[in-house]
């Protein structure tokens, strides 16, 4: 009997010893599941530091993989500067901690680059944080407009972002900081040692504020566990045909992929007077500087939603909520988004279709970057959180977690287009009135809204809709769906009811000239059908007012 207790005390123990790490792993979770994450700290800055810590514990790095360097506190450099406090003695600290290994050349190159053959590095993603500056130039005042122009657009200038540049510096000792160099990851279809072993992959952490910085990170996990919902708005009237081509590829993507998109085809980009509303992507080009809806806060954006607007210098700055792209839409609210620091020339710009491509398969914001980015050493700049996967919760997850939470109900749109590509409009439309019996959706409503249309079924698009004229708080960001919803009622016959949706969205007391102009201008010619002369008369009054008063 002893013996057989001894037995079985120690198959326990071998079992425990076995086990044990898998076990206090899912029970605790393991507090080091990044060990080969490294972020890259201003020691200078406060705010660098400061996010550094916050990411390190939402995402389980080790504190030791802060690699903190003194550099200047200026968003740009001088190549010089860039040499001295960065990339010497980065290079330096990752051979002393043994993150990379090679052998290092015992010259530098003619900007003063310590040079080294690496054989291997250890590094997943390195995240640059707020502090670290974003790019370096060169001082070209002697040159002239025309000269200035010519080295703008060189595929030889030595102007490029920080991020860029480190991102290819063990790419080997005869590399030079003139034009820019092959991404070995770019349209790979899998990653081998062989196009990971001397690149690095580059994210930031940065931004126009620490607060948004730390809402990011927080957005980016709560979709990551929760599932990514909303809507996409896809912008295809470039000025080049392969850019459109890119974008219709993420349009159909994302259609395939049971998103409702919203797509927009001219040369004017998506503005007040369309609809806006849960943008969980938005990909689009081709503007200098982000335009209302994109800066207004007002205009909600779902936790961990995705953002690119392709247009050269759209990352000029960082610190800005008005000027490019970059700053603006990670001000309102984005979670992920890139740009660039300079000129990068429309063929190495980051790819948004391999971009999207990727995160559809279930990649990360890092992984997705490193395929769709034909060049390092250029013009690139990541923002966002490398591990963050955006599509790692399914649709079926998301519906049946039980969970009520924001815009929670766009799922449901998903769904509708997911039961109309398997089993038909028919079973579309009956799951969808099912599910807005259970759960009220503006979004679901129009789209039902629409079916109907489609099929001439009026009497049920004024059933549908009606309760909308009951609406005494409506979001603003809601306000040109509603406006559609008006439409939609007025073109199948139920002026009446249109007309007191119309009613409901006066009640705003303040609304952007451009936004009120349009539900005005939809309104007015219903008030006459509807004969309501007072109604009429009062929108007569405030829109000759908007004529007269300048677009701010």
């Amino acid at each position: 009997m002893i013996n057989s207790y001894r037995s079985a005390w120690l198959i326990c123990l071998i079992w425990g010893l076995f086990f044990a790490p898998w076990l206090l792993s899912g029970l605790f979770g393991d507090q080091n599941i990044h060990k080969d994450v490294y972020l890259l700290v201003n020691s200078l800055s406060p705010d660098s530091k400061k996010i550094a810590a916050y990411y390190c514990e939402k995402r389980g790095v080790p504190v030791e993989n802060i690699i903190e360097l003194a550099m200047p506190k200026t968003e740009v450099i001088s190549i010089r500067q860039y040499v001295v406090a960065i990339h010497n003695p980065l290079i330096k600290a990752l051979l002393e901690r043994g993150i990379i290994r090679g052998v290092m050349h015992p010259y530098t190159d003619k900007v003063g680059r310590h040079k080294m053959s690496a054989v291997r590095h250890s590094i997943k993603y390195l995240i640059t944080t707020t502090g670290v500056p974003l790019k370096f130039s060169l001082s070209k005042n002697e040159l002239s407009v025309t000269q200035k122009n010519a080295y703008i657009n060189s595929l030889t200038k030595e102007e490029a972002s920080v991020d860029s540049e480190l991102s290819a510096m063990l790419m080997g000792p005869y590399t030079e900081m003139k034009g820019y160099v092959k991404n070995p990851e770019y349209q790979a279809r899998r990653v081998t040692e062989e196009n990971t072993s001397k690149n690095i992959r580059i994210s930031r952490l940065d931004g126009p504020s620490l607060r948004c910085l730390k809402d990011l990170i927080d957005d980016s996990l709560y979709a990551e566990n929760h599932g990514l919902r909303g809507r996409a708005y896809v912008d295809i009237g470039g000025p080049y045909k392969r850019g459109d081509l890119w974008f219709k590829k993420v349009a159909n993507d994302l259609k395939a992929y049971n998103f409702e998109v919203e797509l927009e085809t001219t040369k004017k980009n998506f503005g007040l007077s369309d609809r806006t509303d849960a943008p969980a992507i938005y990909m689009g080009w081709y503007r200098r500087n982000a335009n209302l809806p994109w800066t207004d806060k007002h205009y909600r954006v779902p936790s961990g939603a995705i953002a690119y607007h392709l247009h050269s210098f759209s990352a000029l700055t960082l610190k800005s909520t008005k000027k490019g792209w970059v700053g603006p839409l990670l001000h309102k609210g984005f979670s992920a988004t890139y740009g660039y620091a300079y000129e990068p020339l429309l063929d190495l710009t980051i790819r948004p279709d391999l971009f999207m491509e990727q995160l559809l398969k279930g990649a990360s914001i890092g992984e997705a970057a490193a395929v769709a980015n034909p060049a390092l050493s250029w013009q690139s700049v990541v923002i966002g959180d490398p591990l963050y996967r955006p599509f790692k919760v399914s649709l079926e997850e998301q519906l049946s977690s039980g969970k009520q939470l924001n815009y929670s109900n766009y799922a449901y749109l998903n769904q509708f287009y997911k039961d109309k590509s398997e089993h038909g409009l028919e079973v579309a439309i009956a799951n969808a009135e099912k599910n807005l019996r259970e759960h009220p959706n503006l979004a679901l409503m129009k789209t039902l809204a629409d079916a109907y249309y489609d099929l001439n079924q009026y009497a049920k698009i004024t059933r549908l809709l009606k309760p909308i004229k009951y609406l005494t708080d409506i979001d603003l960001e809601d306000y040109i769906l509603v406006d559609s919803m008006a439409q939609l009622l007025n073109a199948s016959g139920d002026h009446k009811t249109a007309l007191e949706i119309y009613k409901q969205l006066q009640l705003k007391k303040k609304l952007h000239r451009t936004l009120e102009l349009k539900i005005i201008q939809h309104a007015l010619p219903i008030a006459f059908a509807c004969n309501d002369q007072i109604f009429a008369d009062s929108l007569n009054k405030r829109l000759l007012k908007l004529h007269s008063t300048p677009n701010k």
